[in-house]
């Protein structure tokens, strides 16, 4: 055990390969469904309709909520928000990336 104040050096040598870390990133960040049948361009073309969702403003402010309940307090309202918004965010359950609103995980908005 090296003492404190002591500095100890490592000696890598030029052939020595340095160790790769994975990480898996976080469910937000990824496009991958459950379903694996769904293309890149299925995704995108859902995706751009939930950014759609959330950037009009009839159905009411998104911050604070989930995609669902926004479209669910749009529907109480009589607003008729898209029912394919709905199904969208349904079958990608448990999903961030669908499941909450453009701006989820920025700072400083909510």
């Amino acid at each position: 055990m090296a003492s404190v104040g002591k500095q100890t050096k490592l000696n890598f040598t030029a052939t020595r390969p340095r160790p790769v870390i994975k990480k898996e990133a976080p469910s937000f960040h990824r496009p991958i469904t459950t379903d694996q049948t769904k293309t890149v361009e299925q995704v995108e073309a859902e995706l751009n309709i939930l950014r759609q969702f959330d950037l009009n403003l009839k159905y009411g402010p998104c911050l604070g909520m989930s995609r669902l309940e926004r479209w669910e307090r749009a529907q109480r309202f009589g607003l008729s928000p898209p029912v394919e918004v709905r199904n969208i965010v349904m079958s990608n359950h448990g999903n961030t990336l669908y499941s909450e609103c453009l701006w989820f995980g920025e700072r400083g908005l909510v």
